[in-house]
């Protein structure tokens, strides 16, 4: 077609993960698929701040209180849960009489 784009680059490492606090990299590629899309309100709309959303960092004790807490205590307070309101329901209703 006569209306192609075509962008040259010499190579990727602007958004490798060892570059990841320099946001431009990030932002050029956006705007590079915005104008490849050749919607020219695309860029308009975008958030001229973009960036990686980086987690710190945590220390192994951290991660493995983590691990534990989401594999035994979080399943044993639905257990639970579910045992109390199974006897609740069980239990035998009191009619009071008027």
């Amino acid at each position: 077609t006569t209306d192609a784009r075509v962008i040259i680059i010499g190579n990727g490492s602007f958004v490798r993960d060892d570059n990841r606090r320099n946001e431009s990299g990030f932002a050029l590629l956006m705007n590079i698929a915005d104008w490849l899309s050749q919607d020219k309100g695309l860029i308009s709309i975008r958030s001229k701040d973009v960036g990686a959303g980086l987690l710190k960092e945590t220390s192994d004790t951290a991660k493995k209180a983590t691990k534990y807490i989401n594999m035994f205590l979080m399943p044993l307070i639905v257990i639970v849960f579910g045992v109390i309101r199974w006897r609740v329901r069980k239990s035998p209703k009191k009619v009071e009489s008027v």
